[in-house]
């Protein structure tokens, strides 16, 4: 197990090491965080989705990583038209309906999106270990 770990370490280390960004997408996932935490130290602000008119625990979870990782939060509160458009692009992006894609591909459209009207390059993110790891909720209750 701990070469596997140290494997995925450096995988992580090496994809974040060469794409420089100066903005962390963090939603405060077993990804995001693994992310913003390997570029601690590297000067990045953290970026937050959150929608407004919708309570998530990706709240708390985001701040908790950012302070842990000792990296700036800049929230970004979306009301329900902005989520239902990127909702939409995000489809026509996509061409697919599937509600786990469409949900995390707006809230990542919306970030790339404001990621460049502030004029970054780049943006770093972490997609698809909550998926692969079972970590949203609902996939306990899968069957196996």
């Amino acid at each position: 197990m701990e070469g596997e770990v140290a494997a995925l370490r450096g995988a992580l280390e090496r994809a974040c090491g060469r794409c420089g960004a100066g903005l962390v997408a963090l939603s405060g996932g077993i990804d995001s965080t693994a992310v913003a935490w390997l570029q601690r130290g590297r000067g990045p602000r953290a970026l937050a989705v959150i929608a407004s008119d919708f309570v998530s625990t990706d709240l708390t979870y985001c701040q908790l990583a950012a302070r842990a990782a000792g990296i700036p939060l800049e929230m970004h509160s979306a009301g329900t038209a902005e989520v239902i458009g990127a909702a939409e692009e995000t489809v026509g992006i996509l061409g697919c309906f599937n509600d786990i894609e469409v949900r995390n591909g707006a809230v990542m459209y919306m970030a790339i999106r404001r990621a460049r009207e502030e004029g970054f390059g780049a943006i770093a993110t972490g997609d698809g270990a909550d998926e692969l790891l079972a970590g949203y909720g609902f996939m306990r209750e899968m069957a196996s």
